[in-house]
């Protein structure tokens, strides 16, 4: 093992406590295992280490959140003194969520998780900008907000919705034209249903492959493979979605 000088020790300290708030200032909570693979630490112990030690600083918190199967899960978060560490002085300071756990919904901690791991793969495979949903805007009537956006390698932005079960027929016909009215006002260019099995991914696919008509202003329209072409189905445990391009 090698042993690194102190002012070395330091710098890496810095900057693992950096790489944390900077992802917690879009992402405002997550939990230990989500860090650990974006810290580059093989033991999560580690990454436990380095929150203890913001936490004295109070640039982040930790919570138990109870749950309705099982063991509480901590969760870590960011603080309003957080905020202000996430962004370097040259960047212009943006108001973002803090934590608060009474707003943390048990039944949807899974999917927030999972969405976030997804955002590390993707930030290490060179993606940019990724956006959560919940820093998207405001929810219109008749638009769906996709559970990210991000630009992928080539360049091309892209909204990503994470299914772990598949929804009805007609749900995803509503949503389909919502992301295409989004597509064709350049919001983004693809859209990528991500889902933890390849299984569950297929079925996905099979919903959405089987809508034939979709209704848009009042009129019914005939749902073609043009229509769907810029729909992509995997799971996000492949790398497979991370370098797709159009």
């Amino acid at each position: 093992m090698t042993l690194l000088l102190p002012s070395k020790r330091s710098e890496r300290i810095n900057h693992k406590r950096r790489d944390i708030l900077r992802f917690l200032r879009e992402e405002t909570w997550t939990h230990a295992n989500v860090l650990r693979p974006l810290l580059g630490f093989k033991n999560v112990n580690n990454v436990n280490s380095t929150i203890r030690a913001m936490e004295r600083d109070g640039l982040v918190k930790r919570a138990q959140i109870e749950t309705a199967y099982g063991r509480p899960i901590s969760v870590v978060g960011i603080t309003p003194h957080g905020i202000h560490y996430a962004f370097d002085l040259d960047e212009d300071l943006q108001d973002r969520p803090v934590f608060e756990p009474s707003k943390v919904n048990p039944s949807t901690m899974q999917h927030r998780f999972d969405l976030q791991l997804a955002h590390v793969k993707a930030t290490q495979a060179g993606w940019k900008d990724w956006e959560p949903g919940h820093l998207l805007g405001r929810r219109m009537p008749g638009v769906k907000l996709p559970d990210a956006v991000a630009t992928n390698s080539h360049g091309q932005r892209v909204a990503i919705e994470l299914e772990r079960t598949v929804k009805s027929r007609r749900r995803y016909a509503d949503i389909l034209v919502s992301h295409l009215q989004q597509k064709k006002a350049g919001k983004w260019d693809r859209i990528f249903y991500l889902s933890p099995t390849p299984d569950l991914a297929a079925r996905v696919q099979r919903a959405y492959r089987s809508i034939d008509q979709a209704k848009h202003n009042g009129q019914v329209f005939t749902v073609t493979d043009q229509h769907l072409r810029p729909f992509s189905f995997v799971s996000f445990d492949s790398d497979q979605w991370l370098s797709q391009e159009v």
